[in-house]
């Protein structure tokens, strides 16, 4: 997701091309939804949402939630996924 201000957006795509990042990147207007109903306040954001939709983690360990970070991960996907 790009937050960035509109008028460096030319900027960002020719560093995104130059870096071979060429997966469709959204814009503010296209994601504001997003960010209100995720509560996302900070790039990069990490967050599990189950299949409802509903939030698992924000990757906020002191809250108690899962973490989404390396191998605490896949320790996190193995306790909350049915075998």
């Amino acid at each position: 997701m790009n937050t960035d201000d509109p008028q460096i957006l030319p900027q960002v795509k020719t560093w995104l091309e130059e870096n071979e990042l060429t997966w469709t990147q959204a814009t503010t207007d296209s994601i504001l939804g997003v960010i209100r109903s995720f509560r996302v306040h900070s790039f990069p954001t990490t967050l599990l949402i189950d299949p409802e939709g509903k939030i698992i983690s924000l990757d906020q360990t002191k809250k108690g939630q899962p973490s989404l970070r390396g191998q605490d991960l896949l320790k996190s996907l193995d306790r909350l996924l049915p075998h």
